[in-house]
This record gives structure tokens, C-alpha cells and sequence, in this order.
């Protein structure tokens, strides 16, 4: 039964976004513009009601009778081309919407009426596509009864047998029939030697309900063996730890099968007050029907985004910005009825998977890191079998004709013939190669693939449907066909990593160049490049970069080497000022002498990131120590800097506390550097510092940070006059042309010294 209910749950959600798309303004806009009415409409809605009510009928249905599971099937795929239907509606309304913004009002007009002309080839084509569609779903329709499915079957209920600390040790004799976990617990619970060791014992059933009120309920219950009526958690809790205060106890959880981690806390309280010795035993579960159960009490909207996380593999690391904009992309994430953005409310989704322990969360480097877990990844890919794929398994690649969501794994050189099959899908909607970022690499050493022109020039194209498409990293891509721009549907496309040199001409003309100003709800993450470019200051002020309040990520980057005007470059960056939500900045080969105001303004409290790289013209560093949150920082290639100081720090005040967040600070090539101007006094300059790098700055000599709070890993490479400062002792025994080959690494009060290019020794 438990594998049963797959396809009818997920299906059933799918129907149920459908019929809301079906009456969304889009759609009846469309029509009433049409001039048609909207009858067809509901009578469209209401064969799809008619067959959403008899899909709990076909949970168990399916397993028994193959035509059932057949027309289960057929069903799903229709209901896929039902939601391709409304999307060309949607995309056609939105692009009529654009034309008529970006005229004049009586041109505008005219484009409005022709979007509404009967005469209009497009809603001519859209009205017969969605009588065809109607037509279709009547035969599931018909066909519904002649295999008998009847409507109001109530979904089928797990109820589970409650279980006790009782047990026949004379019946246990292997593992038949399953792992035996509560069997051997009972075993464990009700021996002697263990009875000896506890001043007390207690037995709580769980289950699948988590909740953190009935669990301390059900706990204090069998601890005090009476019947409780209050559900007040606090109450509970206090008993609960009177009653294991000071005692030593054991304590089974069986059959728990997941729990939030704020709940757990709040138990772990309790618990902590119990007696040195005192055990807690769990028993759990991860297998399938469990797991399915989970699945079917999810949302609607969460069972497609769940499932559409199938497409990678396992083990994969989950990066959240990027799978919610893929979701987005697909059209997963509802619209809210209030102010939330669709970003809000995709990263609402990705939480509650994630508490509902369907996306586990780790860390990576002090970094959230997400994964699914391997037997949540086989639900996902069960789930979604029919119509995601991932291209590796030699088995799917029989059935891609109608499959909607497709990845592989890039090879060294992916060939026309790895993909030639995929010229039979004709709904593709997802083409992604992976992994989307090569993460686990050094910066500047990934690993380079290579794809055949053929796919590029002769299959995308061909993918119509296509709403996400990601090539990211194959080094041959330089260019893409003119016709790619005729992928209207296209809402993700990373070509990030690759040669390309320009887009379409498509794609340019919507551009127009990088204008900011034309784009007024920019978000996430920008780059604005060639800014050398720039010839008249003002363009970007009309960029009005301060006011896009949703961009959280910043690059400003100029050619190296080709700064003719060092104010014109001065006066280009002043107005691109960016809004003080700014989360990281980062500026290369800027050519001024020295930096805009807003740079290192206190105003900026969220940025957390920074990186100033080849400003060979800047003869000081701005004001940083005055950014609250920052928490990395990286300084290179500043040629013309000789001292930092009082400059840098942004006061020097010993009240005011200068980088109170920062962890990590490297400077490199710094070839003019020569002195570091410290506070001094009883001042920390750096009170969260983890980690501080020097490289390659020759004429550096002086002090180093030293008033720290504890200590920190830190290297030294090629900075020859700083390594009598740091560890006198080598000075002693080496000649001074062996100084600016020493690099010294210092992790924990555990010193590594690297000595490269000695001299070859003679007998």
C-alpha cells in the first residue's frame, strides 16, 4: 500500500495548482478579452474536479489493475500538458503586458486591442488548444467509470499499534519480518542487571506526531503511571522534571520518527536534570512507508518541489538561492496573497523541507549546508520517476519521450550521440547539466569539459518547452545560436563558467546593454563588467543601483591595465553607489586614486564580504573598520599603497570597537606596502579575527596584529623583512637571500616553515 498512493498523491497535487491557475487573472483576463466567455473554462475546471475526486480510488486500484495504473499515468501527463497550456497564456499576457509599457499610450492601445482581436492568430491557436484539452480530459473522464473508480474513497490511513515495555522472550528467535529494533529494546528494558542500575524506568510510545506538548505528556505518564488531563506544557514540563531530578534513569522513545530540533531542545532541558548514568534509548525508523507517509501530509506545492529535487544525484550538496530560483523557474511556487515576494515565499518552502527533515541541514566551513539523505533521495526519484530523470541511469533513457525534467553528469567530452535520443522529448522543460558549480575545486582550477556543437546548435533549439537550462562550465561554449532567443519560456539559463562573449541578439535587444535602470526589480546577485567602457559618468547614475534594494551581491570590475581617465573612473563608481542592504562587493581593476565616500560608510551594516583586487592607482585604503557585520575581507594588487593606518580603521577613538565581526584578512601583492600603523594602547583591533594571511608584500617590515583575543591561524609568504619580526630564531642560522623563499603557517601555536629555492649544496 505504501508505494501505492506515489502517483495519486503527487498527481493530486498537481490538479490542485492547476485548478487555481485556471482562475487566476491571466487566464480569465485572457478570455474575457477574447470576448469568448469563460464557459469553456469552468467547464474545463470541473472535469478536473470530477477526476481529482476519484484519484484516492486509484491508490490501491493501480496495484491490481494494470489499465488503472495505465490510465493513472496517461492522466499525469495530460495534466503536465494542461499546465504547458495555461503557461503560454501566462507568457503571451506578460509580453503584451511589456510591449504596451514600453509605448506610447495610442500604441499601446492598439497593442491591447490586438491582443484582444478575434482576428488575433495566437488566441486562435491558445482557444482550439484548450477545446482539445477539454475534449481529453472528458475521455479520462468517461473512461473513469468504465474502470469503475468511484468518488469520496477516503485516502487510505496507517494506524499504528501502540507499543509497551512487555515482551515473550520465548517467541523471539530471529529477525523475520523486520528489524526487530522495540523487540530488543523490551529485551534490554526488562533485564535484571539493567532493572538494578536505574532508580527509575519509563516506556513512551511516539509515533509519527512529533509534538512536543503530547511527547512530555506521554513521558510523564508512564513515569508517574497516572493518567494526566491537563495538556499545559509548562505544567508537564516542570512534573516531568521533579519527577527526574536527581535520579538515575532509563528512558525508551520508541518508534519516533521525526522530531523538530527546537522540540528536541526543549526535551534535552528536561533530561539534563536527571542523575550521571541516566540513558535515553531511541528507537526509529528510515524506511519508505514512513517516509511516504511524510510525503503525503506535505502541501501541495511542496510535493512538486520535493519531488523536482530528484534531478540530483545523491550526495549532492543543495545550494538553497539557486534550487529556489530553479523552482521559480518551473513555475513550482505559488503566488502569495500577501506582499511576499516569490523569493520569500520559495525560501518559506525550502524551510519547512527542511524541518520536516525531508533536506537535512549541515555546516561547511561555519556555512549552512544542505544534502537529502540517500533514502530520501530514492522517495524523490520513486515519486517522480515518470517524468524527471537523471540521464546516468541507463535505464531512463528508455523512457524520455515524455519526460519533463532531465540531468547528467558532464563528462570530459560530452558527444551528440550521449544525448541523440532526447530529439523524442518534446515537452522537456529542465536541461541541466551538473554539478550546476564545481565548488569542491581551487578557484581558477576547475576541471575542463568539453560539449559537442551539435547539441548546442541542433538540439536546444529544438527543446521548445524548455523553462530551465544550465551549461555551465563547458569551455568550448563561445557563442549560442541567434535562435535561442525564440526559447520564450526560458526562465534560468547559466552559462556561467564558459567562453561566451555575447548574448543572442534577442536577448541583447531586451538588455539593451547593461542599463540597470531598465530593470527596476533586480535581486540576488549582480556584475556589472567592461566598466571601462564608460565614457559619460551619468549613465550610471541612471543606473540608481542605491534603490534596488533586493540586490545582495555585488561585482564592479573594470579590464586590467586599461584606465585612461583616473576621474572619470573615480566619478563612475561614486554613482554606483549600492543599497546599504548589500550583503557583498567586490571591485576589481577600479583606477581611481582613491575610493567614493559611501565605501566603508557605517550605513552598510549588513556586508559580511568584501574584496578590493587591482586598484594599482589608489594610494589609501577606505575606512572599513567602521562595517559592523563584515566578516571578510581580501585586499590585492593595491599598488600604490605604502601605509595603512587611522585611514583604514575609520577612527581612532579606543571607545569605538573597529572590525567587531571580523574573521578573515588577507592582503596579497602589495608590492609598495611598508608600514602597518597600529592603534596601539589597550585597543583590540581585530577582536573576532580567525584567520590572517600575508603575501607577497617585500617592503613590509614593522609590527603585526598582536593584542588578540586568542589565538589565530596565520601564514606568511614571501614577506622577507617581516620573518625576523615573527621568528627571530631563523634569521640566526640563514643567509637574507633565503628570506623571501621562508612561508610560515601557523595553526594553533603549531608552526610549519616551508624554505623553497636553496641553493644546491657543495661537497
Amino acid at each position: 500500500m505504501a508505494v501505492a498512493f506515489v502517483g495519486e498523491a503527487f498527481l493530486s497535487a498537481v490538479v490542485e495548482v492547476l485548478l487555481d491557475r485556471i482562475i487566476s487573472h491571466e487566464v480569465l483576463d485572457f478570455y474575457r478579452r477574447k470576448k469568448l466567455g469563460i464557459s469553456l473554462l469552468k467547464k474545463l475546471r470541473i472535469t478536473l474536479l470530477s477526476l481529482q475526486a476519484v484519484l484516492n480510488d486509484t491508490e490501491e486500484k493501480q496495484i491490481t489493475n494494470p489499465a488503472v495504473k495505465e490510465w493513472l499515468d496517461e492522466l499525469t501527463h495530460a495534466v503536465f500538458d494542461a499546465d504547458n497550456l495555461l503557461d503560454q497564456i501566462n507568457t503571451e499576457a506578460l509580453r503584451c503586458k511589456l510591449e504596451a509599457n514600453s509605448l506610447s499610450q495610442d500604441t499601446s492601445d492598439q497593442v491591447l486591442n490586438f491582443f484582444s482581436s478575434p482576428f488575433n492568430p495566437f488566441q486562435k491557436v491558445i482557444h482550439s488548444k484548450i477545446q482539445a484539452l477539454f475534449q481529453r480530459l472528458e475521455q479520462f473522464a468517461l473512461e473513469k467509470d468504465i474502470l469503475q473508480l468511484k468518488e469520496g474513497v477516503s485516502s487510505s490511513v496507517w494506524h499504528e499499534t501502540p507499543t509497551s515495555s512487555v515482551v515473550d522472550e520465548s517467541t523471539i528467535y530471529g529477525r523475520d519480518g523486520g528489524l526487530r529494533k522495540t523487540t530488543l529494546t523490551k529485551l534490554l528494558y526488562n533485564d535484571q542487571d539493567v532493572q538494578e542500575k536505574f532508580d527509575l524506568k519509563a516506556w513512551a510510545y511516539i509515533s509519527n506526531d512529533f509534538d512536543v506538548c503530547r511527547v512530555s505528556k506521554t513521558i510523564l505518564e508512564s513515569v508517574t503511571f497516572r493518567p494526566l488531563d491537563t495538556n499545559n506544557l509548562n505544567i508537564l514540563q516542570v512534573e516531568l522534571q521533579e519527577s527526574l531530578r536527581h535520579r538515575r534513569f532509563l528512558l525508551v522513545l520508541d518508534d519516533i520518527w521525526n522530531g523538530n530540533y527546537v522540540d528536541w531542545n526543549n526535551l534535552m532541558d528536561i533530561f539534563s536534570t536527571g542523575k550521571m548514568g541516566s540513558k535515553i534509548i531511541i528507537t526509529t525508523r528510515d524506511v519508505l512507508p514512513a517516509l511516504l507517509l511524510s510525503y503525503h501530509n506535505l502541501p501541495a506545492p511542496l510535493k512538486r518541489c520535493f519531488t523536482y529535487l530528484s534531478i540530483f544525484p545523491k550526495n549532492s550538496q543543495l545550494v538553497k538561492e539557486m534550487v529556489v530560483r530553479l523552482w521559480i523557474a518551473e513555475g513550482l511556487v505559488c503566488q502569495s496573497k500577501s506582499d511576499k515576494t516569490m523569493e520569500e515565499v520559495s525560501d518559506e518552502y525550502f524551510d519547512e523541507l527542511v524541518s520536516r527533515s525531508l533536506i537535512h541541514r549541515g555546516s561547511l566551513s561555519g556555512q549552512a549546508n544542505f544534502k537529502m539523505h540517500d533514502l530520501i533521495n530514492d522517495l524523490a526519484t520513486m515519486i517522480s520517476s515518470s517524468y524527471c530523470i537523471r540521464y546516468e541511469d541507463p535505464m531512463s533513457r528508455a523512457r524520455v519521450e515524455r519526460v519533463r525534467h532531465l540531468s547528467y553528469n558532464k563528462g570530459k567530452y560530452d558527444s551528440f550521440n550521449k544525448f541523440d535520443c532526447l530529439y523524442e522529448s518534446k515537452g522537456l522543460r529542465t536541461f541541466i547539466a551538473l554539478p550546476l558549480r564545481l565548488w569542491w575545486l581551487r578557484s581558477n582550477c576547475f576541471a575542463r569539459h568539453y560539449l559537442s556543437n551539435k547539441v548546442i546548435h541542433g538540439l536546444v533549439p529544438a527543446m521548445r518547452q524548455l523553462r530551465v537550462l544550465s551549461l555551465s562550465h563547458y569551455v568550448n561554449i563561445s557563442e549560442l545560436p541567434d535562435y535561442l532567443g525564440s526559447l520564450i519560456y526560458l526562465r534560468y539559463l547559466d552559462l556561467s563558467n564558459t567562453k561566451i562573449q555575447r548574448l543572442p541578439d534577442q536577448t541583447a535587444g531586451w538588455i539593451e546593454g547593461w542599463r540597470a535602470e531598465k530593470f527596476p526589480h533586480l535581486k540576488g546577485k549582480l556584475s556589472i563588467l567592461k566598466l571601462q567602457n564608460v565614457v559619460d559618468p551619468s549613465e550610471t547614475f541612471q543606473a540608481n543601483l542605491k534603490k534596488k534594494e533586493q540586490i545582495e551581491e555585488l561585482a564592479l570590475e573594470w579590464d586590467c591595465g586599461t584606465t585612461e581617465d583616473t576621474q572619470i573612473e573615480r566619478l563612475v563608481l561614486e554613482q554606483l553607489q549600492p543599497p546599504i542592504n548589500l550583503k557583498k562587493l567586490t571591485i576589481k581593476f577600479y583606477g581611481g586614486t582613491s575610493f567614493p565616500n559611501w565605501l566603508g560608510d557605517s550605513s552598510f551594516g549588513n556586508m559580511v564580504y568584501l574584496c578590493m583586487s587591482g586598484c594599482d592607482h589608489c594610494w589609501s585604503l577606505p575606512p572599513l573598520g567602521r562595517l559592523i557585520s563584515l566578516k571578510e575581507l581580501h585586499i590585492s594588487g593595491m599598488k600604490s599603497v605604502k601605509t595603512i593606518g587611522t585611514e583604514f580603521y575609520g577612527s581612532d577613538s579606543p571607545s569605538f570597537q573597529l572590525f567587531p565581526s571580523l574573521e578573515i584578512l588577507t592582503f596579497k601583492e602589495m608590492l609598495e606596502w611598508e608600514e602597518w600603523n597600529l592603534i596601539g594602547g589597550t585597543a583590540i583591533e581585530f577582536p573576532s579575527l580567525l584567520y590572517l594571511s600575508l603575501k607577497d608584500c617585500p617592503k613590509l617590515k614593522g609590527t603585526l596584529p598582536s593584542n588578540l583575543p586568542f589565538s589565530i591561524n596565520f601564514e606568511l609568504c614571501n614577506c622577507p623583512l617581516l620573518v625576523p619580526m615573527v621568528c627571530p630564531e631563523l634569521t640566526e642560522n640563514l643567509s637574507t637571500n633565503l628570506l623571501p623563499s621562508i612561508v610560515l603557517k601557523s595553526t594553533n601555536f603549531i608552526l610549519d616553515l616551508t624554505i623553497s629555492g636553496l641553493p644546491p649544496q657543495h661537497p
